[in-house]
């Protein structure tokens, strides 16, 4: 999906030659989803930002606004603006909207954040230090901690041996990517503005993967920044998860699989991002076999079998001897306790406190 928008951009940016104020330097893209009992939480969190160049667009999903616009009232701050859709746009759409709304009065970053979210006080800062290290870099990310519905911490993760730097998009993809999406969800992320002229905005018919989609179209054309050392953000987690809420589904199956079969289509046939591709593709088809094998251990054989059908269904020829042997080699890695994603240096340890589902109130499909 392309989406086209530079002529409001550039004259959004030229009408500040005109005596009317520039732009903010970061617009922050808030999509929300029956948020009245965390957005507070989160619009504070931005105000609490060492970074004070900003400006952040709430989008309210669903049938009413009215709790979302109290609490915007009451924080009277001019930087927080709330737009309510009027219906339900469900969850990517919300994010598009919010993000094209930021995009729209001339930002330079665009700051994806969930309406449960939290994001540390230097949260900007630092992503901005990184971001403008190189004109090249057209995404940057970093880590979070876990937290549940009452601000208990449940999930560290340990990132103290990622190091903060721009990666190359090649580097990036080459090493990062077998990961499938080491980046994570959108509050981990910030965009340069930009890269939506070339790189689109979320396909909202990817429901379950959405986010690892767009990430794909931004890292193969862009540099990536990456935010380590420490945590920038607090990710809420919930019973109520989006993801979760999908996740006996066949398209938890597909989608992902579908995501790195356009990687395949977008590259050369036979260039090296091109085998790179189907081996994602074969890593991706492996950790879908053990998700199904996992659903036959519950017992759930109709799960599975859809899994089964929908995995096998998109497995490429030069893609089936990697997920061969990236299903057994899983395999052995569990059997003994040992977790693959850990050797990859944009990995963050986890160690959970609790088990308990994402959530995001940003809305979502809900057919």
């Amino acid at each position: 999906m392309t989406f086209n928008m530079a002529t409001p951009l550039r004259t959004a940016k030229s009408a500040s030659a005109d005596g009317i104020p520039p732009a903010p330097l970061v617009g922050i893209a808030i999509p929300a989803y029956k948020a009245a009992a965390t957005l507070e939480e989160t619009l504070r969190s931005c105000l609490a930002q060492t970074v004070t160049d900003w400006v952040a667009y709430v989008t309210v999903d669903g049938s009413e606004c009215g709790p979302e616009q109290q609490i915007v009232a009451r924080l009277n701050d001019p930087r927080i603006c709330l737009q309510w859709n009027g219906r339900c746009l469900g969850q990517f759409e919300n994010f598009n909207r919010a993000m094209l709304r930021c995009y729209a009065v001339g930002v330079s970053w665009i700051k994806l954040l969930c309406a449960d979210d939290i994001l540390h006080p230097d949260a900007l800062e630092r992503m901005l230090a990184v971001a403008q290290q190189a004109p090249t870099c057209g995404l940057v990310y970093g880590y979070y901690r876990g937290i549940d519905d009452t601000g208990r911490v449940v999930t560290l993760c340990d990132v103290s041996h990622i190091a903060t730097r721009v990666v190359s998009s090649e580097e990036y993809v080459r090493v990062a990517l077998p990961s499938f999406n080491p980046i994570g969800g959108p509050s981990s992320v910030m965009l340069r503005a930009s890269v939506l002229d070339r790189c689109g905005i979320f396909d909202a018919r990817l429901d379950y993967s959405g986010e690892p989609d767009l990430w794909f179209r931004i890292v193969t054309q862009f540099d990536v920044g990456v935010v380590g050392e420490s945590p920038i953000l607090d990710y809420r987690f919930h019973e109520n998860s989006i993801t979760g809420r999908g996740y006996n589904s066949a398209r938890r199956f597909e989608q992902p699989l579908d995501i790195v079969r356009n990687l395949i289509a977008r590259s050369v046939p036979f260039s090296r991002r091109w085998f790179m591709a189907q081996a994602l593709l074969g890593s991706t088809v492996a950790s879908d076999l053990l998700t199904a094998a996992a659903f036959v251990r519950r017992g759930d054989l109709r799960v599975a079998m859809t899994g089964l059908w929908t995995t096998v269904r998109r497995l490429s020829f030069w893609a089936a001897p990697v997920a061969l042997m990236d299903f057994v080699f899983r395999l052995a890695l569990l059997s003994t306790g040992h977790h693959p994603a850990r050797n990859n240096p944009y990995a963050a340890s986890e160690h959970d406190n609790a088990e308990v589902p994402r959530y995001s109130s940003t809305g979502a499909d809900r057919g």
